[in-house]
This record gives structure tokens, C-alpha cells and sequence, in this order.
């Protein structure tokens, strides 16, 4: 299963208008999911910026905020944001591979949830690029193993993730989210996709803090 085992598609058709709902993003279960993901990840890092990537319709930044932290986030997908939306000034359009923020803005974790297996082989580099280039502490990643979904190009185990990460973030086996039964991404009894916590690399010497 830890091929690229489906055939060359054309993602920006896939991630169309209708992908956020139809996979249930944008929903308030969604956000009460999400909102078990932020304090799960404020309890093990205690984050003072969060930067979201593929942050779909921003539940996620709006759980962090109403934790009182600092959260930003984007997607390919561009919302359709009203003038008046709370989230509108936090969210941008943008791409994993092109983050749309700087080391300058000054982000000490990066959440990512079912992202990085919808890239294509090709692309990791240049993912893993921007993500050192953005400079974050510690990342909070779900890797999805899923086959089945079309937009799951790139199924690989954790220890291949950690070569390509090597010598800029380092899996940190000690941090573990509590066990919280039914709940997506924090039960790992439950064979879902699970956090994982990485962290950075000091620069220049491929050792990890």
C-alpha cells in the first residue's frame, strides 16, 4: 500500500467547490473535532502562533482562537468569505508547496491534517522546503494511510516520512495525544490516522531540540 498506486489525476479538478462539504469540513462537527485537536495540541506544546495548513473553511483556526492563541491558516480551496466573516482576516489562499507566510510572521507550530498524502512524490522536496523555510518549532501532522480516497497519491510509512524530514525535524515518540475513544486522529486504538509531533532541527547541525 505504500506506493503511489494511483494513476496521474488532475487534482485541481478533484478539489472543486463542492469538495470542503462534500467531505464534511465545513460542518459544526468538524469543529468540535477540531476543537478536541487544539486543546490535545495546546496540552503537549503549549503553541503561542499557530500556522494551519490546508486549513479547509478555518475550523481549526477558529478553535485555537478560542483558546487565545494566535492562528492562521490557507487552502487551495478559496473560501467564500463574507466582508464581515470573524475568520476572513486570519485565512488565505495558498498552497503547501508555495506557503502564502514567512519566517518573518513568526509561526512556532504548523498543524497539518491529511495534507501531505495528497502530494505527489515529485512534490515532497519542495514541501519540506517550504515548511523550513517557514521556520516552525514543532509540527502537528496526521498523515493519512487511506487508499481509497482519489486525492491520496503518496501512502507511505512514518519512517519514510522521517528520511525525508531528517536533519530539519526529528519525530518526537515521547509526545503522544490521550486517548479520547471515537475521536478521529486522537484514538489510536481506534486504527485512524493519529498525530504526530516533530520537532526542529537546530540549523547547520542535524541535531533536534
Amino acid at each position: 500500500m505504500y506506493q503511489n498506486i494511483k494513476p496521474p489525476i488532475k487534482l485541481e479538478e478533484l478539489y472543486d467547490a463542492n469538495y470542503l462539504s462534500k467531505h464534511g469540513y465545513d460542518d459544526a462537527a468538524d469543529l468540535r473535532l477540531k476543537e478536541f485537536h487544539a486543546r490535545e495540541i495546546c496540552r503537549l506544546l503549549n503553541p503561542r502562533k499557530v500556522l494551519v495548513a490546508g486549513c479547509a473553511r478555518g475550523n481549526a483556526v477558529l478553535a485555537f482562537r478560542h483558546l487565545g492563541v494566535e492562528a492562521w491558516g490557507f487552502d487551495i480551496i478559496p473560501g467564500d468569505w463574507p466582508p464581515d466573516h470573524p475568520l476572513r482576516p486570519y485565512i488565505k489562499l495558498g498552497n503547501i508547496l508555495n506557503i502564502p507566510y514567512s519566517r518573518a510572521d513568526g509561526f512556532d507550530t504548523l498543524v497539518c491534517t491529511d495534507v501531505f498524502e495528497h502530494l505527489y512524490l515529485r512534490d515532497i522536496p519542495r514541501m519540506i522546503n517550504e515548511i523550513y523555510r517557514l521556520g516552525p518549532d514543532w509540527l502537528a501532522l496526521i498523515i493519512n494511510h487511506d487508499g481509497l480516497s482519489p486525492g491520496h497519491v503518496t501512502l507511505k510509512p512514518l519512517t519514510w516520512w522521517a528520511r525525508q524530514l531528517q536533519g530539519r525535524y526529528e519525530l518526537a515518540p515521547d509526545l503522544r495525544t490521550a486517548l479520547v475513544p471515537g475521536i478521529y486522529g486522537l484514538d489510536p486504538a481506534a486504527g485512524r490516522p493519529r498525530f504526530t509531533f516533530w520537532r526542529k532541527c537546530r540549523q547547520h547541525t542535524g541535531h533536534c531540540d
